[in-house]
């Protein structure tokens, strides 16, 4: 099941309830959220680990176009996952297959669909333990880069274009947010088009390093503490006041959120609790489905 509740200046704003039942329920089975056609609008994605993924498209907050099915057996095999990033500038978010070996795979889409299969991309990078793939644009280009992250706090990037690497910038990062309980996360919370590297750990505790071109340009240091640090909490990162600059989000799994607006790499404006009782015990995403913001 899936419901959508729209936010506008970083509250909620329009509760349109649930808008899909029995879709991506599978064994096996995950839900994501990328614009795969363009439009500006999230839509909503099912990948599974039998390597099928399915796409219903999305406008103004609702199911708008069932594509069904759209490829089957790819990304399937022990240790892949599916992720989605536009990985060739075009506005539209490509399917991605990335392994614990450290392969990459990467599959163009256009219009909600598969487009074009540009095969395996690079090979044994990002595999070592504790280390995994993300993806964002570092150097503002439009383009997502390919970023790995391990537990040990070191940090990797690839400069993509066209959908395939660029640029090996090699590691760029070493020793931060390797502490216990501590995650790195990426999003853009200076609005300058480029994301920025972000830790955040179960204490509630947040640091931000500002990047340019691709590699870390001006830290930021500890930023909050002892926020969304209590049981069941976590902490996201999305834009939810419109100005291009991700804020600071804490769900738990008691249904309640709360809301930090970022500016300039800092937090700016504390919304407070803004929501109780919503998506109590599931899993909560951010995107925008309806397109304002």
């Amino acid at each position: 099941n899936h419901w959508v509740y729209l936010f506008k200046n970083g509250e909620p704003s329009s509760d349109l309830g649930k808008v899909k039942s029995g879709w991506c329920s599978h064994g096996g089975a995950r839900t994501r959220w990328a614009d795969v056609n363009g439009d500006g609008t999230a839509d909503m994605i099912c990948d599974d680990t039998a390597g099928s993924h399915w796409v219903v498209l999305f406008k103004g907050g609702k199911p708008h176009h069932d594509l069904g099915q759209v490829k089957s057996g790819w990304c399937a095999h022990a240790g892949s996952y599916t992720q989605w990033a536009d990985v060739n500038g075009d506005g539209v978010a490509d399917m991605i297959c990335d392994d614990n070996d450290g392969n990459h795979w990467v599959y163009l889409f256009k219009n909600g669909e598969p487009s074009s299969d540009l095969g395996k991309v690079k090979s044994g990078w990002c595999s070592h333990g504790g280390a995994r793939t993300r993806w964002a644009d570092v150097n503002g280009d439009g383009t997502a880069d390919m970023i790995c992250d391990d537990t040990a706090g070191s940090h990797w990037v690839v400069l993509f274009k066209g959908g395939k690497p660029h640029h090996d910038l090699g590691q760029v990062k070493s020793g931060w947010c390797a502490h216990a309980g501590s995650y790195t996360q990426w999003a853009d919370v200076n609005g300058d088009g480029v994301a920025d590297m972000i830790c955040d750990d179960s204490a509630g505790s947040h640091w931000t390093y500002l990047y340019r071109g691709g590699t870390p340009s001006a830290a930021r240091g500890q930023v909050k503490s002892k926020w969304c640090g209590h049981a069941g909490a976590k902490t996201r990162w999305a834009d939810v006041t419109g100005d291009g600059v991700a804020d600071m989000l804490c769900d738990d799994n008691d249904g309640n959120h709360w809301v930090y607006e970022f500016k300039d790499g800092k937090p700016h404006q504390d919304h407070g609790h803004v929501l109780t009782g919503w998506c109590r015990g599931n899993t909560v995403f951010w995107a925008d489905t309806d397109g304002f913001i």
